[in-house]
């Protein structure tokens, strides 16, 4: 979908008005040379390179590279150092994008010590932010999230509004590239407010869209076609072709989503005529996925197939684009299998499956990058304020050797001995210092790589349990019995319950337990697919506590759910006119509580769910009894399980 592989682009974040001078600078090529030839002061000189370089820096860093060595020549007679700090500032974008970071680094650095030392944290800010951006595009989000933090902080001092609002904007891009769609959202949120305050239109429509691609990615689509529908609005208002078939082709994925498939057929063409028009890939890709689900959706399975397989060749036109060609290639594989043509099924499915380990091999290359960062900054710190110390003493030890020597030499002799003994023990302590630091070193190796073993086993667990589901979803197909086939639907969302387990272990980070708000959201969103009901849109109030719930209590808990859920979408949502479910869960005084309540007609015998025997109910009874819970069930308005958990745990 349009704008959902946004990156973090260096002339968003960067305000070349910081940086203008008495010199009026709009040449390039041979108007750059004349520029600079009749330019009479080095002040001037040095201005013309710097702005010259930022405007070329992506297109020819090797060149500006020369030119910047040039600038420092003719700054060396300039007194103001933020000429020289400019200048570094070029440097190390340009070693950034000839991919050496280290180089990057190094000159970003010295160009943020400039800043800092003169009191600057607005301009020191943009250098920051460079370095962040050099960690983002390398996926290093973790170190990229903290500078943008530093960031953050640096423009909160000097109260820059638009600046803050970018911040946030680039913190809500590194959670949504986390899959942290929460965190994401708040921070767009936060930029949008400022945005709107300061009236920065550009920045509204693009943050606008940014909260509408995470609603999407968390398949919330009433929310996501509100801000289609917002962006879009706005595009008009001021005119901007390019958001506007954006914002239309979000509107049609947000309808697909909602089940409103002639809607979203309509204005998915029309955003995709508009693309073809512009030659915007990404949003033919987000108009050709969207189609195809239209025609899934409806079984017309040959014009899906179509959609489908052009979006594969188009995405297979660049290679960064292995996770939608994946996405395609699993559409195919479904829409073979709903033609029972199960040979391409199999063969475009382990295309699919190819393709998820080669994401997932880059996804664990790019953990281990990330935690060796971590290391390797820590270390340096660690270095950087033992030389500090190391130069103290130096400098201390040589004043006092200098008084003593206007004593007496006796007295110098012996102080240069007593050195020499406390350079000794000093040396014996950097050897053990040493050893200790690469025993260090091992055991955090260690420790990451079994984070990153754990979190793989659960990423595997995860895609497992999908497979048993479509596995499951393959056979319904072909059973025409109805009850052996709602039978098999219920097996299918009992797998995927504790398949979602599994996703939250291996993309947080706390691998022992489960964060209950992100996982209850979830399923509910899964069954509320699977039980959709066009003409009964279910009104659903949740009140969750964000609770980090373990493993062990978790699974026994969503299937629980998962059973009570289900039975409201199977049995009440159905013959009511404006169904309710309302889901709360919640520690309350050594307890955790659980309630479930719907509007519908209610139990026919209240002690049926106690006594019944069908196999849902049966599990419901069980893990009610291995969490040692108390169960109550009562009609009032509706039907209502509470159930009061003793055996439990919260990590």
């Amino acid at each position: 979908m349009h704008h959902l592989v946004q990156k973090l682009k260096r002339l968003i974040v960067s305000v070349p008005a910081l940086f203008m001078t008495t010199v009026v600078f709009a040449q390039k090529g041979n108007n750059f040379q004349t520029t600079l030839q009749n330019a009479k002061h080095d002040t001037d000189k040095v201005n013309i390179i710097v702005n010259y370089c930022f405007e070329a820096v992506e297109s020819n860093p090797d060149t500006v590279l020369l030119l910047c060595k040039q600038a420092l020549q003719i700054a060396a007679n300039i007194k103001d150092s933020s000429h020289h700090a400019r200048i570094y500032q070029n440097m190390g974008i340009a070693f950034d994008i000839k991919d050496k970071l280290d180089s990057c680094l190094l000159f970003l650095n010295t160009a943020r010590m400039i800043y800092k030392r003169m009191g600057l944290p607005i301009k020191e800010s943009f250098i920051v932010n460079d370095i962040a951006i050099a960690y983002y595009y390398r996926g290093i989000y973790e170190v990229a999230l903290r500078r943008h933090y530093e960031v953050l902080a640096l423009r909160q001092q000097g109260n820059d509004k638009k600046l803050i609002a970018q911040s946030y904007n680039n913190i809500g891009l590194i959670y949504r590239a986390k899959k942290d769609y929460s965190n994401a959202v708040s921070f767009f949120r936060q930029s949008l407010l400022l945005k709107k305050e300061i009236n920065d239109v550009q920045g509204v429509i693009n943050t606008s869209m940014n909260i509408g691609s995470c609603f999407q990615f968390s398949k919330n689509y009433d929310s996501a076609y509100h801000y289609a529908v917002a962006t879009e609005a706005l595009a008009r208002q001021h005119n901007k072709p390019e958001d506007i078939t954006g914002a239309i082709s979000n509107k049609g994925v947000a309808l697909n989503g909602l089940k409103k498939y002639a809607e979203a057929e309509a204005l998915l063409q029309q955003a995709m005529q508009q693309a073809k028009a512009s030659n915007n890939t990404t949003i033919l890709l987000t108009c050709l996925k969207g189609q195809g689900d239209v025609f899934y959706e409806r079984q017309q399975f040959a014009k899906a197939l179509q959609s489908y397989k052009s979006g594969a060749a188009l995405a297979g036109e660049k290679e960064r684009w292995k996770e939608q060609r994946a996405i395609f290639y699993e559409d195919m594989a479904n829409c073979f299998a709903a033609q029972k043509d199960f040979a391409n099924a199999y063969f475009f499915s382990g295309r699919y499956q190819a393709l998820q380990d080669t994401l997932l091999n880059e996804e664990n290359t790019r953990h281990i990058n990330e935690m060796n960062v971590l290391y390797e900054s820590e270390q340096k710190q660690k270095q950087i304020v033992q030389l500090n110390e190391d130069v103290n003493k130096g400098s201390m030890a040589n004043l006092q050797s200098k008084k003593e020597r206007n004593y007496l030499l006796l007295s110098s002799l012996l102080l240069l001995g007593l050195l020499a003994v406390i350079f000794i023990s000093f040396r014996n302590s950097r050897i053990k210092s040493a050893t200790l630091n690469e025993q260090n070193k091992v055991i955090e190796k260690a420790l990451a790589d079994k984070e990153v073993l754990l979190k793989e086993i659960h990423h595997r667990v995860k895609n497992n349990m999908q497979i048993v589901s479509s596995l499951l979803d393959l056979q319904s197909i072909s059973i025409k019995d109805s009850e052996a086939a709602e039978a098999m639907k219920d097996g299918k969302n009992r797998v995927q319950s504790m398949a979602l387990i599994h996703q939250n272990l291996y993309q947080q980070d706390n691998l022992k337990g489960i964060n209950a708000k992100d996982y209850v959201g979830q399923l509910l969103m899964n069954l509320k697919d699977s039980y959709s009901n066009a003409r009964h849109p279910v009104d659903i109030k949740t009140d969750i506590q964000d609770l980090n719930i373990d493993l062990d209590t978790m699974i026994p808990v969503g299937l629980i759910l998962n059973e009570l859920i289900t039975n409201v979408f199977k049995y009440a949502v159905p013959l009511v006119q404006s169904p309710r479910l309302e889901i709360r869960l919640a520690e309350i005084n050594n307890t955790l509580y659980i309630k479930v309540k719907d509007n519908g007609p209610g139990f026919a015998e209240l002690a049926d769910i106690k006594t019944a025997k069908t196999f849902g109910l049966k599990m419901v009874r069980a893990f009610a009894q291995k969490l040692k819970a108390k169960m109550e069930v009562e009609n009032n308005q509706g039907a209502i399980v509470e159930l009061f958990i003793t055996k439990y745990k919260i990590v």
